[in-house]
């Protein structure tokens, strides 16, 4: 009788194996076992290759653009509030160290707290910068990454997320459990994004002395955003006995007003940012004419345009789902 690792083994293997490959992975492991210490060096040579191969499986360019950008600018943020201008291609130590955590605990888990997890890594690569530039833009980051990660799901949790073919079927039950799970995803959206609020509210506070006129301006626009956000995105309550047609029609119509809200991002949530991101721009420029400043309003632009695009992505992908429920409703 051929024989195999112990449990314990490969139990303690498992642990190491992400979980969208682990029983691939356990069976070609338990395929080529001779001995504990060919199996060990066998699980040395291949965790790597596989937790590489699911880091670039669940790795979008563009997404990945936007975290580093959001990374970068925290760190950056938070050492001009803590100490002013500083060395700014240091703060890429920790922001290289957190983007590393982040990937790496993604392909474990697609828990909204593993940039949690990811702000360790920033801490141990920290190049000596002073604790409150650590921990203000490890916090800050956190919280981009985590709203980040609301907009735009890595590609993992996506693969469940497909729109019905057009022309299929659907039961009520169907129906019901699409329409009540998508109001759960906007209540959670919009949770998030107030906590966010509440944060850069907070820092805006804290930071007051610094440049009264851009934080009056970025608490104002942060007020404006979620009063946007409370008004026309907020989750409404299906109707709790409908039928078929009455869930259909619902959420049919909660796609349309979500596919709008997007659309129109520039107007409600990006827009009212700028002028109070501006100004505290010039404002820094005028007080210390140092590089870094210039370099710090092109990635916002660029963090800007980046999530302007991919919500305009998301409206296309939602006006997708509503030609299919469209094309599903017409073969009912």
């Amino acid at each position: 009788m051929r024989s195999g690792p112990s449990k314990k083994m490969e139990a303690a293997t498992a642990l190491l194996i992400p979980p969208a490959c682990r029983e691939e992975v356990l069976g070609d492991l338990y395929e080529r076992y001779r001995s504990k210490p060919q199996y060990i060096l066998d699980v040395a040579g291949t965790l790597p290759l596989v937790i590489w191969s699911q880091i670039r499986r669940t790795t979008e360019p563009q997404i990945f653009l936007l975290e580093s950008l959001a990374v970068y600018l925290s760190f950056l943020g938070a050492q001009w509030l803590a100490v002013g201008p500083g060395e700014f291609l240091r703060l890429a130590i920790p922001s290289l160290a957190m983007l590393f955590g982040l990937r790496l605990t993604s392909v474990y888990s697609t828990r909204p707290w593993t940039p949690l997890l990811a702000v360790s890594f920033a801490f141990v690569a920290s190049a000596g910068l002073p604790r409150w530039t650590m921990i203000f833009g490890g916090c800050l980051a956190a919280l981009l990454l985590w709203v980040l990660r609301m907009w735009f799901p890595q590609r993992g949790s996506r693969l469940r997320e497909t729109p019905a073919p057009a022309g299929s079927v659907m039961s009520l039950d169907d129906i019901r459990r699409k329409t009540l799970e998508f109001q759960v995803k906007i209540s959670r959206r919009n949770l998030r994004e107030y906590v966010a609020a509440a944060f850069v509210f907070l820092s805006m506070a804290l930071s007051f002395q610094k440049g009264p006129l851009a934080a009056v301006l970025i608490i104002a626009g942060v007020l404006y955003v979620v009063w946007q956000l409370h008004s026309r995105g907020a989750a409404r309550t299906a109707p709790p006995d409908g039928d078929f047609a009455t869930y259909l029609d619902f959420h049919r119509r909660e796609l349309e007003r979500q596919r709008d809200l997007l659309r129109t991002i520039w107007s409600w949530y990006l827009g009212p940012m700028i002028p109070g991101l501006a100004v505290a721009v010039v404002s820094s420029a005028i007080k210390n004419p140092r590089p870094w400043i210039f370099v710090y309003a092109i990635l916002v632009v660029l963090l800007f345009l980046g999530i302007g695009k991919l919500n305009l992505d998301a409206a296309r992908k939602l006006q997708r789902e509503i030609d299919a429920l469209n094309a599903m409703e017409a073969h009912q």
